[in-house]
């Protein structure tokens, strides 16, 4: 079930979803609502100009957060990603405009580990 206003949403399991656009970097890494003084906490998206979801964004106080997952234009998963306090944290996996996986990476922290 969605429910939408003209800026926002809500979806189920809840997530507070904000197009990227209505959304601003301050303090370095820390994403705030455009007009609002609280860092946002909640899930930001983006389409392709055909509707096709181009990127979904979780945040936590202003910061990346868990999972997430940008798409080629053509429906199929280009990077699923995770982080922890605004960082890269855990497996990376990237994909070929196929579909197929390419390529894994693995973050502690921000950093790449070998």
């Amino acid at each position: 079930m969605l429910m939408a206003t003209s800026a926002w949403a809500w979806s189920w399991p809840w997530i507070y979803e904000v197009p990227e656009d209505q959304l601003e970097w301050r303090e370095g890494l820390i994403k705030y609502e455009v007009n609002s003084q609280t860092p946002f906490t909640g899930r930001s998206v983006t389409y392709y100009d055909n509707g096709q979801l181009k990127k979904y964004a979780n945040y936590k106080d202003g910061k990346i957060y868990g999972v997430w997952k940008s798409y080629w234009d053509n429906g199929k998963v280009q990077i699923v990603g995770r982080a922890k306090d605004g960082k890269a944290h855990g497996l990376q996996e990237i994909y070929s405009r196929t579909g197929k996986l390419s390529r894994t990476d693995n973050f502690k922290d921000g950093e790449k580990i070998e």
